[in-house]
């Protein structure tokens, strides 16, 4: 996918879940921006990495760009401007459920 969104995903609580449908292919970069909704009345404290990672248990420390950032209540939250390189994935986490994350962006040449 050249342009448009790559993922989006409502979280369970303390679950760290992919956000990315597909990692950013060889040759290529994407330029995208995080999002993330606080749908509940409560404070969230969310987490945001990138990883070369396939699967979940594979992020690494090294990984983590955003670690347990305050989200209030009722509240967005964006990420913007960030590049991803080739294989790379998007992983976010939240300390409680329903909080929505998307990423969107265009991808271009390396």
């Amino acid at each position: 996918m050249a342009n448009g969104l790559y993922g989006k995903v409502t979280p369970n609580a303390n679950e760290v879940t992919k956000l990315t449908d597909a990692a950013t292919p060889n040759g290529k970069i994407r330029a995208v921006v995080i999002g993330a909704c606080n749908r509940t009345g409560n404070a969230a404290r969310i987490s945001i990495a990138y990883s070369t990672a396939a699967v979940v248990g594979d992020v690494q420390n090294v990984d983590w760009k955003a670690v347990n950032r305050p989200l209030e209540a009722n509240a967005e939250y964006e990420r913007t401007h960030q590049l991803l390189h080739a294989g790379e994935h998007v992983y976010v986490k939240s300390d409680i459920a329903g909080i929505n994350f998307d990423v969107r962006g265009y991808e271009g040449n390396a």
